[in-house]
């Protein structure tokens, strides 16, 4: 089992995680986004976004998961574009809760 998670940094999980369980993190920092305003938090945002659906789809196809499950409803778009094409996800079932 493989927990990826996008703004996790240099912080440790709040809760102890099953030797079995891998942790991967993207460090997006999706943050970042909120030191701007206007126009530039707009472009933040979109550069966050591809920035996060690069490294989803890499994680993605190293991986192979048989399920993915997105936790954040704003990023299942993300998750579906990341593994559209992706030939290893054909399988690959998915859901947001």
């Amino acid at each position: 089992m493989h927990v990826v998670t996008s703004d996790q940094g240099n912080h440790s999980v709040s809760f102890p995680l099953n030797p079995g369980v891998f942790h991967d993190d993207l460090d997006i920092r999706f943050f970042d986004q909120y030191k701007y305003s206007g126009i530039r938090r707009i472009l933040c945002i979109h550069r966050l976004h591809k920035l996060y659906r690069s490294r989803l789809k890499a994680k993605i196809k190293e991986v192979s998961p048989d399920v993915v499950i997105c936790s954040q409803k704003q990023l299942m778009h993300d998750v579906y574009k990341a593994m559209a094409g992706n030939n290893t996800t054909d399988k690959c079932q998915y859901l947001c809760s």
